[in-house]
């Protein structure tokens, strides 16, 4: 079985304005990222679909909405819960 690239601690979801289209959502975590010859801890921003992360596609937050700052507070949130080694998906923003 192959090794997950990305494996989180702490996450959590929040809702993108509808210019991204019907169930897109910020994926935010913080977990180990396996960068082939050593393990990480990073925080990690994706875009999600329907409840699936897409990792190549690069995230964007439109200027003509409050995305940016919705994601800026989960990732505080995210960051709060490690240090407090509170692990698990945080509730949806």
């Amino acid at each position: 079985m192959a090794r997950k690239v990305f494996d989180p601690f702490v996450w959590g979801y929040v809702d993108a304005s509808k210019t991204h289209g019907a169930g897109a959502e910020y994926y935010v975590g913080i977990g180990t990222e396996h960068w082939g010859y050593k393990d990480v801890r990073v925080l990690k921003i994706q875009m999600a679909y329907d409840g699936k992360r897409s990792g190549r596609k690069a995230v964007s937050f439109p200027v003509e909405s409050e995305d940016w700052e919705r994601v800026c507070e989960m990732v505080r949130i995210v960051e709060d819960r490690f240090r407090r080694e509170e692990y698990g998906e945080v509730s949806k923003m």
